[in-house]
């Protein structure tokens, strides 16, 4: 059965004052069929607001999970998305512990 991936956001943190976001948690679920085998959660912080907002800037009661997660991927860049992917499905073949106890 083939292995899902699924990104989601757990929590914006924001300046209530203008809306701009510095922080976006988020968790990533591996699942296959309906068996979670891995997850994984983290944030990411934006922490150097510009003096002024840009003409993009997308208010915080517009945002949605899709924007915000594009947030998330840039930021991480390709390579720790990828590395994230690959570490929650593999997750299920992992164990802690030490042999003598």
């Amino acid at each position: 059965m083939a292995i899902t991936k699924k990104w989601t956001v757990t929590n914006l943190t924001r300046d209530k004052r203008d809306g701009y976001v510095y922080a976006v948690g988020f968790k990533l679920i591996a699942s296959e069929g309906k068996e979670v085998i891995g997850e994984n959660a983290g944030e990411v912080g934006f922490m150097d607001k510009p003096d002024k907002l840009p003409s993009e800037f997308i208010e915080y009661e517009k945002l949605d999970e899709a924007t915000t997660l594009t947030w998330v991927k840039n930021n991480l860049g390709p390579d720790l998305v990828k590395q994230a992917e690959h570490a929650v499905e593999t997750f299920q073949h992992l164990d802690n512990g030490i042999p003598w106890e």
